[in-house]
């Protein structure tokens, strides 16, 4: 399994969820030299991985390779203290269960897997 952070969140919540989840790879798209790609060029590299692709964007909810599991974090312009503190926490406390295909849905109230 691995953690990829999508460009649309700040790359300060990947030193925290890799404090939260040691045994896994957590990683931003910055930090892969990925960030300036379409979304049509990161789904076809991780196509055939197990990845938690953690994106504010929906058009991965909505369309993602089958072997990824997707948490959209659908918050309204959150702010940086709320997305490494709450939403990292939610996140951390989630991705263990995440498996191929699996949904997480993350807004300012509720924290949904599907």
């Amino acid at each position: 399994m691995r953690i990829i952070l999508d460009n649309n969140l700040p790359w300060r919540m990947a030193p925290v969820l890799r404090s939260s989840l040691p045994d896994i790879e957590v990683a931003h798209v910055s930090e892969m030299g990925t960030s300036n790609w379409d979304d049509n060029m990161i789904r076809k590299r991780w196509a055939e991985e197990f990845v938690v692709w953690i994106s504010r964007d929906e058009d991965f909810w909505m369309d993602a390779p089958s072997r990824w599991a997707i948490v959209w974090v659908n918050c309204h312009n959150p702010r940086l203290a709320f997305l490494k503190t709450s939403v990292a926490s939610l996140i951390a406390g989630r991705v263990p269960s995440l498996r191929p295909g699996s949904r997480l849905l993350i807004s300012e109230d509720i924290a949904l897997t599907l």
